[in-house]
C-alpha cells in the first residue's frame, strides 16, 4: 500500500484506498498517517489529509486530521499554521499529550515563548513523569526568564 501512495500525486489519491482506511478506527488511519510521517513521505501525508478533510466531520477525525496538519505543518517548516491546526487539536482533545508537545514546538518556534511554556505545563499535568516535557519546560523557563521553574 505504501508503494501505491507514493505512485499518486496529491490530488489523484485513490479514494478506494481512502474508504477503506475510513471503514477501519482512529487508530488504523493514525497508524497510516504516522507510518507516512515517520518516512518523511510529506507528499503523500498531504494527499491523505487532504482526502480526509472530505471526510472530517464524523468521530474522532477532526481531532486525528487537524493533529497531523499540525504535524505536517511543523515538517514543512510552517509554526504558524502548525499552531493552528494543533490549538484546534487540543481545544478538542486536551488529553492530547503529544499534540500539547508539538503546540509547544511550534509556539517556540513561532517565538511564542509564553505560550511555549502553557501548552507544556498543560503536557506536564497530563503525564508528570515525561521527561522530554519536563527538559522541554525547562528551556523555554530559562528563555523567558524563569530561572527558578527551569530548575
Amino acid at each position: 500500500m505504501d508503494q501505491f501512495l507514493k505512485s499518486y500525486c496529491w490530488d489523484n489519491l485513490d479514494s478506494t484506498y481512502v474508504a477503506s482506511l475510513l471503514a477501519g478506527d482512529g487508530a488504523t488511519i493514525n497508524a497510516q498517517l504516522a507510518r507516512l510521517a515517520n518516512r518523511g513521505d510529506w507528499l503523500a501525508l498531504h494527499a491523505l489529509l487532504r482526502s480526509l478533510n472530505r471526510e472530517a466531520l464524523i468521530g474522532d477525525l477532526p481531532v486525528l486530521v487537524s493533529y497531523w496538519h499540525g504535524k505536517l505543518a511543523l515538517a514543512t517548516d510552517s509554526p504558524q499554521t502548525a499552531r493552528r491546526w494543533l490549538a484546534f487539536a487540543v481545544a478538542e482533545s486536551p488529553d492530547h499529550v503529544q499534540a500539547w508537545i508539538d503546540l509547544a514546538l511550534a509556539d517556540r518556534l513561532a517565538g511564542e515563548w509564553l505560550s511555549a511554556a502553557e501548552s507544556l505545563r498543560c503536557a506536564l499535568r497530563l503525564h508528570p513523569n515525561n521527561v522530554q516535557v519536563r527538559v522541554e519546560l525547562a528551556r523555554v523557563s530559562l528563555a523567558t526568564g524563569d530561572a527558578p521553574l527551569a530548575l
